[in-house]
């Protein structure tokens, strides 16, 4: 009962204060709340136990005639009463200063009425308290001040106004100096200890009140971040258990923040029905109590729908005033965007590590970001030596400014560059590439770095003008071939008549000898084109025995034409050395180049070229001659004086397309062909050189044993005729008028023509008539090896002869393939032509 009557108070109290306090007291501090508060109780006090107070009053005023002490009550009462009613729209400490003010007035009404009995100073008392307390220190003093002031006042009035209550006082004053002292000691005490408690609990609530709001203000900014954070941040107890999440709804497990909230950390996260560490599992948030440091790791999680994404977690400890951890903050971040893109960028890198072009990547600057392994590779520099430099370490002094200005200028405008340039690596070696050098742009279009991608294009280079220069070669030997047939037709009458001459000049005459020497010459000529036919390389290689001084000497006649007179030429020909099994031509060949290099080392200073010829002996099998057996050898030797061949040079001089010399002076192909020619006769070459001493080349044949070299000779043959019918085809009148004076001569019956269709008619008229056709190759409209075919297509069997001054088209094989028996190059020598004739028609015969 008693609890519900302090609860109906409470009510009712509180009801009266939301009515007669002031409507912004409820939004101040707490001290001025209460400090309204006592107002309105001091105001409910003075009027509910007023009319007590008045009672005695009354009786006095009845009994003594002090009438003025009801007025002074009844304005006191009124104006608490006023205070209640009409209080709330006037401002606190002016309604603390009106009611103050009427104690007081009360205070000193009954002290200089009634003196000490009135009890005056009691209402001094309680005005300096209440003022002190409810506006603060500067009121207790003005109060304490205003109090001493009354109090001396009375004194002065019982000691010169002598009250009738101070007469019946033995010593009034000194008993009333007494009171007064202690009074205001009193007063003093208690009224200003309340204002500074006052003043200092005032001072510590609003400290409070600007502490909370901070708070306030704080946790509202971080509650707003937290649910702003794109990111799930839990907050987990050091007993597993989630207190709090930012978000709504927990997207690893798809469940809502009221479903999550209370439930164990590994049961949301896991699907576990406990801690992970207890499961031998290792577990980062147990990881983060027993160290009280962060923690992080990235995971691969499952989603509900069966999807898996990449996620980092942070775990953060909370820690309390003893530096324990209290909770833990568990923040969730979604990053497969950021694995997939690393694992695209390890992907890229990947690639442009293994690619076989160059990559470099520069600044803005143009200084080396980035340079891949073939960067490395091919420019040997390792990675290290070019970060932070400027590819200008590359430069080869093959280009001026204005080709790199222009570069730079273009790729500086944002577009792409692209072209070819020659650079320089860390060895001082030289080489091609072919590049392209892009801008690389930032999101608002501003340059920011710089990619090439080159490729080395020395080889390629390289190969592209070997097929030039093989190209010039074939087009040298196809003019080659077009001087051999034309100079073999003009031969061909030169021999023939000279031979026919001979035979109608008596022996011993002196035109016999003149007739010798036009033999001789016609015989050099021939040689002469069997050279240029080797130079080309358009020559069938031919091995037989043969004596290489005479080849020696004819190849240095030719060679010492084109030699500069600054250079002088020495030859030592060994006239007893033995002859070897080889091709004459491929032997030519030999001679020509190694003499050529020799002459090209002493440009343009000049010096000396010298060629020996000597038979020498291998005994054994030094390391000196490795591939050579023991035996005898012919050695072919070709010295200069000339600039001479490094070192780091003289093991690839053979090696095929490798030149040191400019582009219009070697193909990069005779020491390798001419390596190729000796070793295939089952020699070999060797080189020896001094830079700036000249160099040596020294080539071993193996010589052939006396009795074989004797029975190669073949002794002369008779030449033999006969009286069968020939057909002769050539377009060219003076080599089908000598050809058949010779065959005339011969015992043969000649019938000429020198147009294949005419001959073709011919036969047509009377093919039985003819016992052999002997044609040229290269006529107009029909060519030799089509009339053949023509002919045998009329009488297969009949024997047919092929000359030629020179032919791509047909060769002894393909004449014999078609049916041809015999096949003769110009100019025609009459006992080739003898033999050829003789035995097409014997076998032609013995087949018959």
């Amino acid at each position: 009962m008693i609890t519900r009557f302090v609860e109906k108070t409470g009510q009712s109290w509180h009801t009266l204060e939301r009515k007669r306090l002031p409507a912004h007291v409820w939004e101040s501090d707490p001290l001025t709340r209460w400090q309204e508060r006592i107002i309105l109780v001091m105001c409910l006090i003075a009027i509910v136990l007023g009319p007590f107070a008045l009672i005695p009053s009354l009786l006095l005023a009845y009994h003594e005639g002090l009438w003025k002490i009801v007025w002074l009550d009844c304005v006191v009462y009124a104006t608490f009463v006023w205070i209640l009613l009409r209080g709330s729209s006037v401002p606190l400490k002016v309604r603390a200063y009106a009611a103050c003010l009427v104690l007081y007035v009360l205070g000193v009404g009954l002290l200089f009425m009634l003196g000490p009995v009135g009890a005056g100073y009691i209402w001094l008392f309680g005005a300096s308290v209440m003022l002190s307390t409810v506006v603060g220190l500067k009121a207790a003093f003005i109060t304490l001040t205003l109090n001493a002031l009354t109090l001396l006042a009375v004194a002065v009035y019982v000691a010169y106004g002598s009250p009738a209550w101070a007469l019946h006082l033995e010593n009034a004053l000194e008993k009333w100096l007494v009171v007064t002292t202690n009074f205001l000691l009193l007063n003093a005490f208690v009224s200003l200890t309340t204002a500074l408690m006052l003043n200092g609990l005032k001072r510590a609530l609003l400290k409070e009140q600007e502490v909370g709001a901070d708070l306030r203000r704080s946790e509202h900014y971080y509650r707003s971040l937290l649910q702003n954070i794109h990111e799930d941040i839990l907050v987990i107890s050091t007993d597993y258990i989630i207190e709090d999440i930012n978000g709504p709804v927990l997207w690893l497990s798809g469940e809502k923040r009221e479903d999550i909230i209370g439930r164990p950390c590994f049961e949301v996260s896991h699907g576990l029905y406990e801690p992970c560490d207890r499961r031998g599992e290792n577990c980062r948030f147990q990881e983060v109590l027993s160290t009280g440091n962060p923690c992080t790791c990235i995971h691969k999680h499952k989603l509900p729908d069966g999807s898996y994404v990449w996620v980092d977690i942070v775990l953060s400890p909370i820690k309390d005033s003893q530096g324990k951890v209290s909770k833990v903050i568990e923040s969730i971040r979604d990053i497969s965007s950021i694995v997939e893109m690393q694992e695209e960028q390890k992907r890229l890198t990947a690639a442009i590590e293994q690619v076989g072009d160059m990559v470099m990547v520069t600044d803005r600057a143009g200084n080396i970001l980035y340079a891949n392994p073939a960067f490395q590779k091919v420019t040997k520099y390792a990675r290290d030596e070019v970060i932070g430099r400027n590819p200008r370490i590359l430069k080869s002094g093959r280009h001026d400014d204005a080709f790199y200005k222009g570069l730079w200028q273009t790729i500086s405008n944002g577009q792409n560059w692209s072209g070819m340039m020659i650079n320089k690596r860390k060895d001082g070696t030289l080489f091609s590439e072919k590049a392209t050098i892009s801008p690389v742009f930032n999101e608002k279009g501003e340059i920011v770095s710089f990619v090439a991608v080159k490729r080395d294009i020395t080889e390629e280079i390289r190969i592209e003008e070997k097929l030039r220069q093989s190209q010039k070669m074939e087009a040298i030997g196809t003019l080659a071939g077009g001087i051999a047939h034309d100079f073999n037709n003009i031969l061909t009458p030169l021999l023939g008549f000279a031979e026919i001459l001979k035979d109608d000049v008596p022996p011993g005459s002196h035109l016999h000898t003149y007739i010798d020497g036009i033999q001789r010459a016609a015989s050099r000529a021939k040689d002469l084109v069997n050279q240029i036919l080797a130079f080309s390389r358009q020559a069938e290689q031919e091995l037989k025995p043969i004596r290489l001084q005479p080849i020696l000497k004819e190849a240095l006649k030719l060679l010492r034409a084109s030699i500069p007179k600054t250079i002088a030429m020495e030859q030592k020909i060994d006239a007893d050395c033995g002859a070897v099994i080889a091709d004459p031509i491929q032997v030519h060949q030999i001679v020509m180049n190694l003499a050529t290099n020799a002459y090209h080392a002493m440009e343009p200073a000049g010096g000396k070229m010298t060629v020996l010829l000597k038979q020498v002996r291998i005994e054994d099998k030094p390391p000196r001659y490795p591939g050579l057996r023991p035996g005898d050898y012919a050695r072919l030797s070709v010295a200069d004086t000339g600039s001479g061949i490094a070192k780091d040079v003289l093991n690839k001089i053979f090696d095929p397309y490798f030149t040191t010399k400019d582009k219009s002076k070697g193909t990069g192909l005779g020491l390798s062909v001419v390596q190729g020619i000796v070793r295939s006769s089952g020699g070999d070459i060797t080189v020896y050189s001094e830079p700036g001493k000249g160099t040596e080349f020294h080539v071993y044949l193996p010589i052939m044993a006396p009795r074989l070299e004797k029975a190669a000779v073949d002794p002369a043959q008779p030449i033999r005729g006969g009286t069968e019918n020939i057909l002769l085809v050539d377009d060219e009148e003076p080599i089908a008028h000598i050809t058949g004076l010779m065959l005339e001569r011969l015992g043969y019956q000649v019938t000429s023509r020198t147009s294949s269709l005419d001959a073709l008619e011919t036969f047509k008229a009377h093919p039985e008539r003819f016992d052999l056709i002997v044609t040229d190759m290269t006529m107009p409209t029909m060519t030799g090896d089509k009339l053949a075919r023509e002919i045998l297509k009329i009488r297969p069997g009949i024997p047919i002869i092929i000359n030629t001054g020179f032919s791509e088209a047909l060769n002894p094989e393909k004449a014999a393939a078609i049916g041809i028996k015999g096949f003769l190059m110009k100019p025609l020598v009459r006992s080739e032509l003898a033999a050829m004739v003789r035995k097409a028609l014997d076998e032609a015969g013995n087949r018959k």
